[in-house]
Formats: structure tokens, C-alpha cells, sequence
């Protein structure tokens, strides 16, 4: 397992704000969509780690657990790229998106599924994600930069775009599987201190979905867009660069 020393700043930063009664909520829509690249990590893994959040007693708290088929890895969040576009004189979100589809179908072509080993839960300030230790980090830094790239090149190119020189967005991978609808407490601070190094299994994921979804990825609110399927090149062939 390669080592992330951002989980463990991010867990120092996170569990410290909520002790000082600093947590956030981040849970209404609004009117902008959102507009994300995800692969669900799958209903086996999904329903150990939303086992895992009931035993903790989490929705007894009043927090939202993802329903296991929701509990997804987000590759890229496309709404800063799209949603800037709406009402421009060329165009609309409606053709934006047109065109970001032509650039997915491109770079996935030869993309390999994600290997992952689920490992432990942290904190974010919203949120309680699942840590993902991906088998070729590399492979995905360099995925999400070559999309950020070739959209930006495509035209879509809007505020809010992480910039290149954020390590730690580029290289963290994480599956939420609580969203905090108030305050967190500090007790869930030291129940999920508890779970920091829980071995939740490993996880192949061979399809991406381009989706129209709010915070949950709920299926009421969910609209796909495109389905992606990633497929195992045969020896000696280049995967995305």
C-alpha cells in the first residue's frame, strides 16, 4: 500500500476543527448543478462501509449514511468546467456538455480500471470518507490532470477550477460514506478515530459514470449522462498519458 501522508494531515486539520466546535454543513443544491465524473465502488464494499457508519451510530445522530450502490470515488468534479458556460453567447451548459463527452470518450479509451484497497475512515469538515489507497497513484494523478487539460483546451475553461500546484487534490481518493447534516460532535471524532485503520477490503472499478447529481448522488436526483467502460489493454499498450 503506498503511503498518503495527506490523509493524516487531513484527519489532524478535520478532527481538531470539530473539537473546536468548527464543523461545517454543506448540504443544500441550490440551483447550480453539479456535474461530477464518479465510479461506485460497488453494493460489497458499499454495504461493509455503511454497515460500518450505522454501528457507529451515525444516522441515530441525525446524519445522512449513503445507501451502499451510492458510496462512489469522484475522479473529477466537471461542474466548475460546465456550469460556467451557461447563457455565454456560443452556447449553453446543454452544449458544454456535448462537447466534455467527446473529450471523455477520448482519454478513456485506453484507461484501465481503478484497483483500490479500502482502508480506514477520517474526517472532513462535511463529510466522512473512506480512504482509498489506489495500486498506481501516479496513474490517477495524471488521469485527472490530462481531463483538467484537454477540457481547458476543448474551451471550457470557468471559476473554481482547483489549480495544478493543489497536491493534495490531485492525489487524494476518497469515498464519502456520511455527509454531516449539522455540526458534527466530538464523540464522532473518536468513533471514527477508532476506525482510522479498518481494512475494509480491495475494490476493482471497470465503469464511470458522467453524471447530473446533487451532493448525495442520490437516485432521485441523478441523471447519467455517459457510461464509461474501462477495459484491460492488451500487453504493450500505452494507457492515457
Amino acid at each position: 500500500m503506498e503511503e498518503s501522508p495527506s490523509f493524516d494531515e487531513i484527519w489532524r486539520r478535520c478532527a481538531g476543527q470539530i473539537r473546536r466546535g468548527e464543523g461545517k454543513v454543506d448540504i443544500a443544491t441550490g440551483e447550480t448543478p453539479n456535474y461530477s465524473l464518479v465510479a461506485r465502488l460497488g453494493d460489497d464494499i458499499g454495504e461493509v462501509l455503511h454497515r460500518t457508519a450505522n454501528a457507529m451510530g451515525i444516522a441515530e445522530q441525525g446524519h445522512y449514511v449513503y445507501p451502499p450502490g451510492d458510496i462512489h470515488f469522484t475522479i473529477l468534479n466537471l461542474t466548475p468546467y460546465l456550469t460556467a458556460h451557461q447563457g455565454d453567447r456560443d452556447g449553453s451548459t446543454c452544449s458544454a456538455v456535448t462537447v466534455a463527452q467527446g473529450v471523455l470518450d477520448d482519454v478513456f479509451q485506453t484507461q484501465r480500471p481503478f484497483e483500490f484497497a479500502v482502508h480506514g475512515l477520517n474526517l472532513f469538515p462535511t463529510t466522512i470518507p473512506a480512504q482509498l489507497y489506489p495500486k498506481d497513484r501516479k496513474s490517477i494523478i495524471r488521469l485527472r490532470v490530462t481531463l483538467a487539460r484537454r477540457l481547458e483546451a476543448a474551451g471550457l475553461v470557468g471559476s473554481g477550477v482547483q489549480k495544478y500546484e493543489d497536491e493534495l487534490y490531485w492525489n487524494i481518493c476518497f469515498a464519502n460514506v456520511v455527509r454531516f447534516m449539522k455540526k458534527a460532535s466530538v464523540e464522532i471524532v473518536d468513533r471514527v478515530a477508532e476506525r482510522r485503520e479498518t481494512e475494509f477490503g480491495n475494490v476493482t472499478l471497470s465503469e464511470v459514470e458522467f453524471v447530473k447529481t446533487d451532493k448525495f448522488l442520490s437516485e432521485r436526483h441523478t441523471e447519467l449522462i455517459r457510461l464509461l467502460s474501462l477495459r484491460q489493454p492488451p500487453t504493450g499498450e500505452e494507457t492515457v498519458e
